[in-house]
């Protein structure tokens, strides 16, 4: 689900559910305020994540910074499905 490709994981679901919330509204921002939720959830979820590993497994810094870094992917991912969109928009 996590992945950084377009056509698959977190990007595809998050392009359907911002044409499902351009479908279902007449206001133009409706999508992208969606989109937008996506990429907070997924940043709370990767801070909460990354926050437990740190808070338990402190003593391997290494791997901490590698959780850490990996929980950047399914915001970046988010953040280019709503990139994606705006094309569809104009």
């Amino acid at each position: 689900m996590f992945t950084a490709q377009w056509d698959a994981g977190l990007p595809q679901w998050t392009l359907a559910v911002m044409h499902d919330a351009a479908a279902s509204s007449n206001e133009p921002s409706t999508p992208f305020i969606v989109g937008g939720g996506v990429i907070l959830l997924a940043a709370v979820v990767g801070g909460g994540i990354s926050a437990f590993v740190e808070r338990w497994l402190y003593r391997l810094p290494s791997f901490c910074a590698a959780v850490r870094f990996l929980t950047h992917i399914p915001v970046a991912s988010a953040g280019i499905a709503v990139l994606l969109f705006l094309p569809s928009t104009f």
